[in-house]
């Protein structure tokens, strides 16, 4: 179960930082709005603020994580509305946001620290969310998540 969790943070982290460092003068109306709609993840994690993430996410949206688990919304929220997971920080870089239409891809390197049923989990990881433009909003339809080995 702590795995499952452990891969819910690194999922909803990755959404949450997506948004980077690019002149805003050369982004698309649509680049930025997904950047905003990312910007509310990262204040909805740093207030462990479940309802926010269930009106950003899709109701069909599934995230697959490092540990090849593969959870639902209600899954990801329940975790964060029991207490069972908290943030405590999350930082961000290697950013980068693609637009295809009323589809976006976004991949960021993500560096978090959390607890898990009381004990704390922290790492380093690649991630992907894919969002959706539905009847003229951005939601996150998917994501994924991928372990950064330590480089010696």
């Amino acid at each position: 179960m702590k795995q499952i969790f452990l891969s819910t943070i690194i999922l909803l982290a990755t959404a949450s930082f997506i948004f980077g460092q690019t002149n805003s003068n050369r982004m698309s109306k649509d680049e930025k709005a997904v950047r905003q709609v990312l910007d509310e993840i990262a204040a909805a994690l740093g207030s462990n603020d479940a309802d926010a993430i269930d009106r950003i996410y899709t109701d069909d949206s599934t995230h697959v994580y490092t540990s090849g688990v593969v959870l639902t919304k209600a899954q990801l929220t329940s975790g964060m509305r029991s207490g069972y997971v908290k943030f405590e920080s999350l930082s961000r870089d290697e950013v980068r946001v693609r637009i295809y239409g009323n589809a976006a891809a976004a991949v960021s390197r993500i560096t978090f620290k959390s607890k898990i049923a009381g004990q704390e989990a922290r790492g380093q990881y690649r991630s992907t969310a894919m969002l959706v433009k539905i009847k003229g909003r951005w939601q996150i339809v998917a994501g994924q998540a991928t372990t950064i080995a330590e480089q010696k």
